[in-house]
């Protein structure tokens, strides 16, 4: 009887396990797409200020 006890604790165990092994590469996998996204963002701003610029800069040449 024991030795079937110990086979369905051990049997819960690896399934918390796994579950938590799921869970973890979840959201590691959620975490990696947020940076992605941040990067991309902060990529398209870097771009946008300086064009901003240039264009205030033209209008300044044609004004000037």
């Amino acid at each position: 009887m024991a030795h079937e006890i110990a086979h369905v604790a051990a049997r819960h165990a690896t399934k918390q396990m796994t579950r938590a092994q799921w869970a973890k590469h979840r959201h590691d996998s959620t975490d990696l797409r947020r940076r992605r996204i941040g990067y991309a963002i902060r990529s398209a701003a870097g771009l946008g200020l300086p064009l901003t610029f240039l264009s205030f800069l033209a209008q300044f040449r044609i004004r000037g």
